[in-house]
């Protein structure tokens, strides 16, 4: 299980252009929640496109291009989400571990990995504390730059599969 939240189908289908069968590989993933809206995706798949998401795990690029992809979805959704994440710094830092090999993690400033070397929480607040609950403000203003955008990005503007 990953340490960031993973995104919705319907959120994803909100926030970019794509394909059932996009979001079918990108579940298989592991970008996209489980839940009946994925189920529901899964099970109206053709052999065809079952043959096709077999033969496309064997092409590096789709794959590189699609986790691209995702890491700006899920960076926006952490983004969105800041606030109701129990450990939203160690999300994030999570996310752009998990995400290193990215092209997108150049985006903006390129500053994003250096931004979050060492951000994390070591571990969950058990009450507010006004210094952590600035950090996180600051920090969420910072992320809005790159959210902003990866938002703007021609990847989310076109459906991959």
């Amino acid at each position: 299980m990953a340490d960031y939240p993973l995104v919705e189908i319907g959120w994803v289908r909100r926030m970019c252009m794509t394909s059932p069968l996009e979001l079918v590989v990108a579940h298989r993933m592991g970008y996209v929640q489980s839940d009946a809206a994925s189920a529901t995706l899964w099970a109206n798949l053709s052999a065809a496109s079952l043959d096709r998401i077999q033969k496309l795990g064997d092409d590096a690029t789709v794959m590189r291009t699609i986790s691209d992809k995702y890491f700006a979805l899920l960076l926006i959704n952490l983004f969105e989400r800041w606030f109701i994440v129990d450990r939203p710094r160690w999300a994030l830092e999570s996310l752009v571990i998990g995400f290193r090999e990215s092209n997108l993690l150049s985006a903006h400033d390129g500053k994003l990995p250096a931004g979050v070397a060492g951000i994390s929480e070591h571990e969950p607040q058990s009450e507010l504390d006004a210094e952590d609950y600035r950090r996180n403000v600051r920090i969420h203003i910072w992320l809005g730059s790159y959210a902003t955008v990866l938002l703007d990005h021609d990847l989310l503007r076109r459906p991959l599969l």
